[in-house]
């Protein structure tokens, strides 16, 4: 496993924690985490998400960043995500990627807000900040 998931109902919160398994992750199975995400979090109302990416340690090369905008961050807008904080891995390449990949397409939706922190707390901080 690369990733943990928790899912706080009340708050409309899911907390992704992605660990260092993720240096020997294929592209493939970085796709199929994915896409285990995405249905394992139908019919959830998510509107905040937090990242947490100190551990990963996977790049994402610019044909994947396409790949994650169209198939995964434009249908977790466009099902109710408002707000999503990242927490950046101290890997210097994974971070450049993850950033690259979040920072890449400015969604049109303008109630979406994305940020990057280097800690949990101020992340959640901004999160639950209203």
């Amino acid at each position: 496993d690369y990733v943990t998931y928790k899912y706080e109902k009340e708050l409309s919160y899911l907390e992704e924690n992605w660990n260092s398994n993720t240096q020997k992750m294929s592209e493939d199975e970085f796709k199929e985490t994915l896409f285990s995400m995405i249905d394992s979090t139908k019919g959830l109302t998510i509107t905040k998400a937090l990242s947490d990416f100190t551990n990963f340690y996977f790049v994402i090369v610019p044909e994947l960043q396409e790949w994650i905008d169209i198939n995964f961050a434009q249908k977790a807008i466009a099902n109710g995500l408002q707000k999503r904080a990242n927490v950046m891995s101290p890997e210097l390449f994974a971070q450049i990627s993850v950033e690259q990949t979040l920072e890449e397409k400015q969604h049109a939706s303008s109630s979406f807000k994305n940020r990057f922190f280097d800690n949990m707390e101020e992340a959640k901080k901004w999160l639950f900040d209203e």
